[in-house]
């Protein structure tokens, strides 16, 4: 169609509001962006006359981009067909000359119509509107999975310049609580420090400190099933490598990059891992989860129980060591950043709270300790003291050396 725009706010003498030269310019429109335009004059309460013709033709704004829709919609059908997914949602490309194109438009029919600077002008923002919402209604339609603005499994992303679609894979997120029975196993994946990551001698070519880890054990059965493209692994604080942890389990949540299944039976999974992985790690309560809960569990402080097997340097008669521990009850400590942990944390004092320290047992130069404390103490420093960087500690207590054997989680009160 030919179409003539004529703006009612010109001066009557001026039969158009596009002139050069005394000359009428003339700009062809398709049927959808004309509507496009009228609904903004209406919105903008700017008097737009469309004169209208017979004449088929290339859009000027859209650059015929509302006629290739089912082009759209193929190639977005064929990107999607490999992937699981219930809601998905529509992105776009364009190239710049449509943005200069809408922008002098705008400039002309609106003048003096100011829109938000951090946003493009609502013309060309109406014409990428109107795109996406024609192919989010023809995909709706063919595969009957709805759209979702918020959060969606799927973003698939035309690219109109180069009919090409890119897609953005929402990740999965499964919470639930893992039991470590063994010790030397850390949480995450650690980078070998001599290569960091690409193999070397050291690290016999793995690229990593430690043969595996919790987040490995646990993320390498799921993204089996998932046929995902990796994890990442967010657990409510970690335990020393060297400890265990056991009683009711520290709760994560285990994030699957780029699944291409999305549909998990939770429970065959969690059986699955504990037979598996017998002796070694078990899983409890696996659940789907989101984001938002990343967000909770990694910034939740909870109180810890331990159990704690000490070694003293000199023999301590066990009233004296009774008398000891009972300093600690409902006791605040000073607790300097770690020697062992100072190279990548700030050097700073953390006050932290001992609710209980009992004594479970003496054996000759050893003794076991049930401690409750705030989350987030450095437990092995309140037994050693840290060269006194934590205080008071039990080796200045009991005025003797005590070096942690054996230490394990036994309980986080977050239930």
């Amino acid at each position: 169609m030919l179409v003539i725009l004529k703006s009612g706010n010109m001066k009557e003498k001026e039969t158009s509001i596009f002139n050069t030269n005394n000359k009428q310019t003339e700009y062809k429109l398709c049927d959808c962006c004309i509507r496009l335009v009228d609904d903004l004059a209406i919105k903008y309460k700017t008097k737009v006359e469309l004169v209208l013709t017979n004449t088929s033709t290339e859009c000027y704004l859209c650059g015929n981009l509302f006629m290739e829709i089912d082009k759209f919609t193929k190639l977005v059908l064929e990107k999607l067909d490999n992937y699981e997914y219930a809601t998905f949602l529509i992105g776009l490309k364009t190239d710049d000359d449509l943005k200069e194109r809408t922008r002098q438009l705008w400039d002309t029919l609106f003048q003096g119509c100011m829109y938000d600077s951090d946003r493009d002008n609502p013309i060309l923002e109406e014409i990428r509107s109107g795109i996406k919402r024609q192919i989010g209604k023809e995909i709706e339609k063919k595969t009957n999975k709805t759209v979702d603005f918020n959060n969606p499994d799927i973003t698939a992303v035309v690219d109109a310049r180069y009919d090409i679609v890119e897609l953005q894979i929402s990740p999965i997120y499964i919470y639930g609580r893992y039991l470590k029975l063994v010790r030397d196993i850390p949480q995450t994946k650690w980078d070998c420090r001599v290569c960091r990551g690409k193999g070397c001698e050291r690290c016999n070519g793995t690229g990593k400190m430690y043969p595996t880890s919790v987040e490995e054990l646990i993320g390498e059965k799921i993204l089996s099933l998932t046929k995902g493209k990796g994890t990442a692994f967010h657990g409510m604080g970690r335990e020393d490598i060297d400890a265990r942890m056991l009683g009711n389990g520290r709760p994560f949540i285990i994030e699957i990059v780029e699944p291409t299944v999305r549909t998990l039976d939770l429970k065959k999974i969690e059986n699955g891992i504990n037979i598996d992985l017998a002796g070694k790690i078990e899983v409890h309560a696996l659940k789907y989860a989101s984001k938002k809960d990343v967000v909770t569990i990694k910034n939740a402080k909870f109180d810890k129980t331990y159990m704690i097997l000490v070694e003293f340097e000199n023999h301590i008669d066990k009233e004296k060591i009774k008398e000891g521990v009972k300093i600690f009850k409902n006791t605040e400590i000073n607790q300097h950043t770690p020697l062992r942990v100072k190279h990548r944390r700030a050097d700073m004092c953390r006050k932290r709270k001992i609710i209980e320290m009992e004594l479970d047992s003496v054996h000759d130069k050893t003794a076991l300790l049930r401690i409750r404390s705030e989350g987030g103490t450095y437990i092995k420093e309140l037994i050693h003291g840290d060269d006194g960087r934590t205080q008071p500690n039990l080796s200045e207590i009991l005025g003797t050396k005590c070096t942690v054997k054996e230490l394990d989680v036994i309980k986080i009160h977050d239930q």
